[in-house]
């Protein structure tokens, strides 16, 4: 857990270097935000095992392929889905949240990947 606890510094600095890009969009620097929480959140995690702060190596990592997904269809090159897309969104990242928070165990586990997997 060490090495897992110290290369998820690299995610920090990462997030760090593209938020401090002025030449990035909002939007963007948005995202390089959201790595700055998921490296957080790993290394709050790996350096304690504790269930509370796998949520934080976790949930930010739903948010980030969230934002990114929004970022790519919505704001990305070629056509809308329409006003409904951010809604559905917005429904996914609630009902991620709960299949993560909720659950313990084997089910988190298959909460949290099938979550993830959706999202691409």
């Amino acid at each position: 857990e060490l090495w897992n606890t110290t290369s998820s510094l690299a995610m920090v600095v990462a997030g760090l270097v593209g938020i401090s890009t002025r030449r990035f969009g909002r939007e963007i620097r948005g995202a390089f935000g959201l790595l700055i929480l998921v490296g957080l959140g790993s290394i709050a995690f790996h350096a304690t095992l504790r269930f509370e702060l796998q949520m934080l190596d976790e949930l930010p990592m739903l948010y980030l392929v969230t934002w990114l997904t929004w970022l790519l269809v919505e704001r990305g090159p070629g056509r809308r889905l329409g006003p409904w897309f951010p809604a559905l969104l917005i429904a996914y990242v609630l009902l991620a949240t709960a299949g993560a928070t909720l659950n313990r165990g084997h089910a988190q586990f298959l909460a949290f990947h099938f979550s993830f997997g959706v999202a691409f």
